[in-house]
């Protein structure tokens, strides 16, 4: 839900920045519309949430977040054709695009389609001050597993240097996994 929350915030504050449109709604009854569609997602109503976040569009068509919004709803259903049509038109518009990159990548993750998620991911980490770099290597590191031990390696090794939560276990198991598959047994074994 933390990207959720991210992109809820981002709505908020792009609001009245991105649209040229005339304003035929307030921002309240917008901002109302699109917070009816967050509480349908967070209750696993993710075809309620696509309504609300459609007709939300349809009152600010402008509003890229709103984009972002619905394709986490239309990842969560499944339907990736629709997720990756909403990505990527809110990465047609005047955006940072960090956080539709991340959801980009989860799409692509889901459809097994790992090379892309990388490349998604990897540039999400060029900018600056992203909202959870921890996420960020874990994803890409997941990704990895499929398609470059290496890179999979260097980023469980990177969590296990850098981050001291609880999780640490599991990245000394995953990195240990990754030295399994390139057949170093030792240092598998001492992971």
């Amino acid at each position: 839900f933390q990207q959720l929350r991210s992109t809820f915030e981002k709505v908020v504050q792009d609001l009245t920045t991105l649209d040229t449109h005339p304003q035929l709604y307030s921002e309240r009854d917008i901002l109302a519309v699109i917070n009816q569609g967050v509480n349908a997602h967070k209750n696993n109503e993710h075809n309620l949430a696509v309504e609300h976040f459609t007709d939300a569009l349809k009152m600010k068509p402008n509003q890229p977040n709103i984009y972002e919004l619905r394709a986490q709803s239309y990842r969560a259903l499944k339907e990736y054709d629709k997720a990756l049509f909403d990505v990527t038109q809110a990465l047609k518009k005047p955006i940072d695009p960090l956080i539709t990159l991340q959801i980009r990548a989860m799409i692509y993750h889901d459809l097994g389609l790992y090379g892309n998620a990388i490349e998604d991911v990897t540039k999400s980490m060029e900018y600056p001050d992203p909202p959870n770099p921890e996420w960020c290597y874990i994803m890409r590191a997941t990704c990895a597993t499929h398609v470059d031990v290496i890179l999979a390696i260097e980023d469980y090794t990177h969590l296990i240097n850098t981050y001291e939560a609880g999780n640490k276990k599991f990245y000394y198991a995953d990195r240990g996994n990754m030295y399994f598959k390139l057949g170093s047994l030792i240092t598998a074994m001492e992971d």
